[in-house]
C-alpha cells in the first residue's frame, strides 16, 4: 500500500472513529472545564508517570463529579472493542504515518477502575449492574474488573456475595483472585465465606490467591478453625499461612513453632 493511500486511509479511519465516539459515548458532565473521560485519561497518565500531585488533582475532579460520573464509568467498564476498532488499532500500530494513540477497551477499563477507586463506597448504587456484568459478560476481563470494582466499594457491596462465591471458583485464574479479593473486603457471613477461602488455599495457579485466602481466613479469627488443618499442611508453601494460623488458633500455631 502506497504512502498516500495509507494517509488517506488513516484520515478516513480517524474520522469514523471520531464519529463512533460521538454517537456511542454517553453525554458527560464537566468538572473544572473537562469531561470525566478527560480526567480519567489524565489520572491514567499521572499513575503511569508516578505524578502523585496530578493524580490527586484528577481524583479530586472525579470526586467533585460524584454520582454524575457513574454512567460514564459503567459504560467504559462494559464496552468491548468493535471489530472496526480492533482493525484500526492494528493498522495504527503498523503504519509509519499514523500518530494516533488509541486505547484498547481493557486499557479504558483500567481508567474506569481508577475512577471507581476514588469514589469507593459512594458507588454502591452500581452493585446490581456490576453483578450482572460479573455473572453474564462474555469477556473475562470485564468480569475481572467488575469484581475489582466491587472490592473497591467494600462492605456496601455485600449483595454481590452470592455471585462472587461462584466466580471465586471460575476457571479463569485472574477472576478467581479478584473475586476472592472482593469477598475479603466485603467480609461476609463466615458460614458463606470461610469454605470459599479454604478451597482457595489449594488454588492450582497463583501463590497470590493462596496467600490472599490465608489472610482472609485470619481476619475471621477463631471462627475459621475449620481451616487449621489446611493451613498447617500448607505452611511450607504459603507465606501467609503462619500469620493466619496465629490469629485463628494461637495454641496450635505455637505447637507448630510459629512465633
Amino acid at each position: 500500500m502506497g504512502r498516500r493511500t495509507q494517509a488517506v486511509l488513516g484520515v478516513l479511519l480517524a474520522g469514523m472513529a471520531a464519529l463512533g465516539l460521538y454517537f456511542f459515548i454517553p453525554s458527560e458532565p464537566k468538572y473544572r472545564g473537562h469531561s470525566i473521560n478527560w480526567w480519567l485519561e489524565d489520572m491514567h497518565q499521572a499513575v503511569a508517570s508516578r505524578n502523585s500531585e496530578e493524580k490527586e488533582r484528577a481524583a479530586d475532579a472525579i470526586r467533585g463529579a460524584g454520582t454524575n460520573a457513574f454512567p460514564v464509568l459503567l459504560h467504559i467498564l462494559l464496552v468491548h472493542d468493535s471489530p472496526f476498532k480492533t482493525f484500526f488499532m492494528r493498522w495504527a500500530g503498523r503504519s509509519t504515518l499514523s500518530r494516533l494513540h488509541v486505547l484498547s477497551a481493557n486499557q479504558r477499563r483500567f481508567e474506569a477502575a481508577l475512577g471507581y477507586e476514588v469514589l469507593g463506597s459512594a458507588a454502591s448504587s452500581q452493585v446490581p449492574a456490576l453483578v450482572d456484568a460479573l455473572q453474564n459478560d462474555s469477556s473475562p476481563n470485564v468480569r475481572h474488573y467488575a469484581a475489582e470494582v466491587l472490592e473497591m466499594i467494600g462492605p456496601q457491596a455485600e449483595p454481590a456475595t452470592s455471585a462472587l462465591l461462584v466466580t471465586a471458583k471460575d476457571r479463569d485464574a485472574l477472576l478467581r483472585l479478584s473475586s476472592l479479593g472482593a469477598l475479603n473486603r466485603i467480609h461476609p457471613n463466615p458460614e458463606l465465606a470461610i469454605p470459599a477461602f479454604m478451597a482457595a488455599l489449594d488454588d492450582p495457579d497463583q501463590s497470590l490467591t493462596r496467600e490472599l485466602a490465608a489472610n482472609a481466613l485470619g481476619s475471621y479469627g477463631p471462627q475459621a478453625k475449620a481451616a487449621v488443618p489446611i493451613l498447617l499442611r500448607t505452611l511450607a508453601t504459603n507465606a501467609a499461612a503462619g500469620a493466619a494460623l496465629k490469629k485463628i488458633d494461637p495454641e496450635t500455631a505455637a505447637d507448630a513453632g510459629i512465633r
